[in-house]
């Protein structure tokens, strides 16, 4: 994948980020499902530009590293933190091939990650459900499929300006993962 369609995906993630400013400052800390707040889709510059756009010089592990010491440490709080995690999770998983690479225990990881997080890339997230099967109980598998598509229409459904047009939009992700979860 070049460059320019690398860019063009990551605009087009972040602009469907647009949503409805939230009435009052969240009182509550990031990081759980219950709890994480809405964040803009500006990110700074960080090292996993560099990783993202030189992908020939980096390994899965690198971005992992940077993930759990740097994203989840350091950036934790900040207002870009969310969109930080979905964008490196989805550069391991479609650009440095976490699925095919890693160990179970760092697929498990993300897996976890994924369910912590709101409006995760659905595309992204049942890939890496497909990548459980076998190694988790199909009705652990569904049971995350089921609790992620819910959330996710839920989210959407409060947290938008235009949540149907979204909806229409996830429309297809939403029922792979509805089918995907119904024939386990």
């Amino acid at each position: 994948m070049n460059k320019l369609s690398l860019l063009a995906i990551f605009i087009a993630f972040f602009l469907l980020n647009c949503h409805k400013a939230p009435t009052q400052e969240p009182s509550t800390t990031l990081n759980t499902p219950e709890s994480s707040t809405p964040s803009p889709g500006v990110m700074p510059q960080t090292r996993l530009n560099t990783y993202m756009f030189n992908p020939q010089n980096y390994s899965w592990k690198d971005v992992d590293k940077f993930y759990r010491e740097d994203i989840l440490i350091k950036c934790q709080g900040e207002p870009y933190y969310n969109n930080l995690r979905k964008t490196a999770i989805f550069s391991l998983v479609n650009q440095f091939q976490l699925l095919e690479n890693a160990d179970l225990p760092t697929i498990e990881f993300y897996a976890n990650e994924l369910m912590n997080i709101n409006l995760p890339d659905l595309g992204v997230f049942l890939k890496v459900m497909k990548r459980l099967e076998g190694h988790w109980p199909d009705s652990k598998i569904q049971d995350y499929a089921l609790q992620k598509r819910d959330s996710t229409i839920s989210y959407i459904q409060n947290n938008f300006k235009e949540p149907k047009k979204l909806l229409d939009q996830q429309k297809e992700n939403l029922e792979n993962i509805t089918k995907f979860a119904e024939n386990l």
